[in-house]
């Protein structure tokens, strides 16, 4: 399937949807949720329809505020349980949402230079809004309920470290690897088990191949 058909279908399933609606794109580490969420942005925009894309990195918990010391020399767990502000997420953008079916508001998203939320985010949302929220470690439960549609990105290990790989190293050096491989893939490992997101997300991609993607499930 090409890429224009896939977007389509996504496309016709939001369109069932009673707005504002929040629809939710997770994956794997280098799954393309970011490059998948802009393109869909741009069409629904292209249709005239109002979006909103919010970033799950942008609710990231600095770095050096984590606790790696659930169990000695378990950063996965760690990583799993703390990585990201859930709480800010929920109490600033998700639940004025549903609850008020609009948000006109800037947050303050994590500046990773500062390590500090200093970051201005505006978000203008009313009640023919698309809210677009992608993120990897997102369709946990403390979060499921507040999707009205789940997109799901899957990619094996192997593609994943080949992509990062390509993406990364350049700007961080061959070290990231070694992130990679100890804390990300068993991080996403760690979602897959605890959370089964492949399971209840409503769409799911097999996105081995970006010049291919496969639903599995619509």
């Amino acid at each position: 399937m090409n890429e224009d058909n896939l977007l389509q279908v996504i496309i016709s399933n939001i369109n069932k949807l009673t707005q504002p609606a929040i629809v939710g794109i997770s994956g794997a580490y280098t799954s393309g949720k970011t490059y998948l969420t802009n393109q869909l942005a741009q069409r629904l925009r292209d249709r005239g329809m109002k979006v909103q894309v919010i970033h799950y990195d942008d609710f990231h918990n600095p770095l050096s505020s984590v606790t790696w010391n659930d169990k000695p020399g378990d950063e996965v767990e760690a990583f799993y349980n703390r990585a990201f502000n859930t709480e800010k997420l929920l109490k600033e953008v998700l639940l004025p949402i549903k609850q008020q079916c609009s948000l006109q508001a800037t947050v303050m998203g994590l500046d990773w230079s500062t390590e500090a939320y200093n970051n201005p985010i505006s978000l203008d949302i009313d009640s023919k809004t698309i809210v677009l929220v992608e993120g990897v470690l997102l369709f946990k439960d403390e979060l499921n309920q507040y999707f009205d549609y789940e997109v799901f990105l899957d990619v094996c290990d192997t593609e994943i470290l080949k992509r990062g790989k390509q993406r990364d190293v350049p700007k961080f050096g061959l070290d990231i690897l070694q992130k990679y491989r100890e804390r990300y893939i068993p991080v996403y490992h760690r979602y897959l088990e605890i959370d089964a997101p492949i399971t209840s997300a409503n769409m799911v991609i097999d996105n081995n191949n970006i010049e291919d993607p496969i639903i599995l499930k619509k």
